[in-house]
């Protein structure tokens, strides 16, 4: 997900477009959009994954930001990756972590759609795969390994309500593709997220709404 610029707890973070650090559940119903997500039972697919981070995003407790780096690779990278845009960052796993702790302490709200535009399997240079396949598909990053990425489309709110009843924020709409590789390690086929690159920045909009007792919070959508 994008991450614009904002100062959180003395920590540069970069959150919504220009310079991505947010971060971000295969095509997901409607359900998401207004809260009380269900946690996966399993982590047995990529599409678990990416609903565990909806379900991450739709609690943001303290408890959360563990929940978020048990799901990710010892080796994760983040790297904002926008074609039209010449600001490059890329975060190792500790610096990811600290985004979200920062992030998730500094919003009493949070909400997330993410849909799944494509997906395809990223070989490792060393794994054989088909004749034809695109370059683009082929890492000497991971030599040995096999990983999925899909290529998913995210709709995400950040807002705090004030003494007036006003619901500040931001909302983002973000495409990027996220990497999952089989964690080996463990014996019950739990998959992980290896790297995140956040793509095209659609839409970076603060957001001013007066909450009233019959309004419904906004939802990704609106």
């Amino acid at each position: 997900m994008s991450r614009g610029i904002l100062f959180l707890s003395g920590l540069c973070v970069s959150i919504f477009a220009g310079c991505d650090l947010l971060n971000q559940t295969a095509v997901i119903d409607d359900t998401i959009a207004t809260g009380g997500v269900s946690r996966p039972v399993t982590l047995s697919r990529p599409d678990s994954v990416l609903k565990m981070l909806t379900y991450i995003f739709d609690r943001h407790t303290p408890e959360s930001v563990q929940e978020y780096a048990d799901l990710l690779f010892a080796g994760y990278v983040y790297r904002y990756d926008d074609p039209t845009d010449k600001n490059d960052l890329e975060l190792d796993r500790a610096s990811e972590i600290q985004v979200y702790r920062n992030l998730f302490r500094s919003f009493d709200y949070i909400s997330a759609h993410f849909a799944i535009e494509n997906r395809w399997i990223e070989y490792g240079a060393d794994m054989p795969y088909p004749p034809g396949t695109a370059l683009y598909q082929i890492s000497s990053a991971h030599a040995t390994e096999n990983w999925v990425v899909l290529r998913v489309l995210g709709d995400l709110i950040f807002t705090n309500t004030d003494n007036n009843a006003i619901q500040t924020g931001y909302q983002v709409r973000q495409r990027f593709d996220i990497a999952f590789r089989l964690d080996t390690a463990k014996s019950d086929s739990t998959w992980q997220i290896a790297s995140w690159s956040d793509r095209e920045s659609l839409l970076n909009a603060k957001i001013a709404v007066r909450h009233t007792e019959n309004a419904r919070i906004l939802s990704p959508r609106e």
